[in-house]
């Protein structure tokens, strides 16, 4: 997963870079987040983008900080439909590596840290809470629980615990 939120998740950012100086090939996973990091967008995160004057869709954001990561050669964004095909071959087109400057990226840094002041449950998943004797997942339950509040998509999350 290598999206502007989730820098520290799994490999992350620090297991990009270190591919990248291998010289390897780096295929980027979830660069959306699930369609997440485009709607609905919260409030406080979506006053904070139109700050930025870019004037730029979630979409464009989200792609253009993947393809910015130079070493990063293919990017797996979930498409259902033939217009979100043409989008993201446009985008990949259009935004190449080393092309945010510090004051964008310091931007997608201020979103990032917008949207984890928003999860409501600091967990970090070390199971020490398992076994639960009423066998609930409770680092998943917790998991479903922070990103409904953090994304405000509540239903969605909803369906997700289901």
């Amino acid at each position: 997963m290598l999206n502007y939120l989730d820098t520290h998740y799994q490999a992350g950012f620090h297991g990009f870079e270190i591919a990248a100086a291998k010289g390897m090939g780096v295929v980027a996973m979830e660069p959306l987040r699930g369609g997440k990091l485009l709607h609905p967008v919260p409030e406080n995160v979506q006053k904070l983008w139109t700050k930025d004057g870019s004037g730029q869709t979630m979409l464009q954001r989200a792609l253009r900080w993947v393809w910015n990561l130079e070493g990063c050669q293919v990017l797996l964004s979930g498409m259902s439909n033939l217009q979100q095909v043409q989008e993201n071959v446009k985008y990949a087109d259009q935004y190449l590596a080393n092309n945010l400057n510090d004051k964008e990226i310091d931007y997608f840094k201020k979103v990032r840290r917008e949207y984890l002041k928003r999860i409501p449950v600091l967990c970090s998943e070390c199971r020490y809470c398992l076994p639960c004797p009423a066998k609930v997942d409770i680092p998943s339950v917790i998991g479903v629980y922070n990103e409904a509040v953090m994304f405000g998509d509540k239903d969605r999350h909803r369906k997700e615990y289901d």
